[in-house]
């Protein structure tokens, strides 16, 4: 098993010689793909230094229904629902699951707390429609 996973390594790297290769057989079998990988993927010429973009990005998180179903507070149903263009529930905000193989989804973390900021913005958009109306009505207007 060692020397075959040694030989793909071998195949798959042009710089690796016979002196890395009796180097790497003498290494447990635990640091042998640690250092396969090492020299496969960080060959010694190039340095590596991560990118701002990548450093400046949130890592992506896949929630699973649970998860969905704790954030959101609705029922699975209605997540479902919320999904479904032939549905009552539909909504056309929500974000589209993932698939991640041929039996589960999930979501987008990320699209979920998009979602609902859109929902707190609507609810807050809607109360001051409503103060506004109030007022222009003379509702809250102080008299004797």
């Amino acid at each position: 098993m060692e020397r075959m996973q040694i030989s793909a390594a071998c195949h798959a790297s042009k710089k690796m010689d016979s002196s890395n290769l009796s180097a790497l057989k003498r290494h447990k079998p635990s640091s042998l793909r640690t250092a396969i990988g090492a020299h496969l993927f960080s060959p010694p010429d190039i340095e590596h230094t991560p990118c701002r973009e990548a450093q400046d990005q949130k890592p992506i998180v896949i929630l699973r229904l649970p998860e969905v179903i704790k954030c959101v507070g609705l029922c699975r149903s209605t997540i479902y629902a919320m999904g479904d263009p032939k549905s009552k529930s539909f909504d056309p905000t929500w974000p589209q699951p993932i698939l991640l193989n041929q039996r589960s989804i999930g979501w987008l973390s990320s699209e979920i707390s998009v979602w609902i900021q859109q929902k707190i913005a609507e609810r807050h958009k809607k109360a001051k429609a409503e103060i506004a109306q109030t007022t222009s009505r003379g509702a809250f207007s102080v008299g004797r």
